[in-house]
């Protein structure tokens, strides 16, 4: 999950990665393929997981002016591609520059009990399971 702002432009990425092992413990991924494959309940999101845990299409930046479209239906991605690059190449530098840091400082190494966790208050949720209910 990614995004850059600039101005009154939003530009989104949210997807999973695809790796399997990604599927080992609760992460990101994890939440990203369940809630692709329907499911409504998670971290946040007790009914609403596909409002709030938003998946944009595969390797793909989603991009919507929110002063004009503050629920974020009008990708205009394809509309403004000059924008999507210069914004994408800026979030490529900052994750350049971050990743290592990231990465040097413990960071995405997952934690199975915290997600275990989660994955345990998620699966015991008696609310609304369904933005539909």
């Amino acid at each position: 999950m990614a995004g850059v702002r600039q101005g009154n432009f939003l530009m989104l990425r949210s997807h999973h990665c695809g790796n399997k092992d990604c599927l080992k413990y609760m992460s990101q991924c994890m939440a990203l393929q369940a809630i692709e494959k329907g499911r409504t309940v998670h971290t946040y999101a007790y009914g609403t997981a596909q409002y709030h845990w938003a998946i944009s299409p595969k390797d793909k930046w989603v991009l919507f002016d929110v002063k004009k479209d503050p629920e974020c239906e009008n990708d205009l991605a394809d509309k403004k591609p000059g924008l999507v690059a210069r914004l994408d190449k800026a979030y490529g530098k900052w994750w350049d520059d971050t990743y290592p840091e990231m990465i040097a400082m413990g960071g995405d190494a997952g934690n199975p009990d915290e997600g275990r966790q989660a994955a345990k208050k998620s699966s015991n949720w008696k609310g609304k399971t369904s933005d539909k209910e």
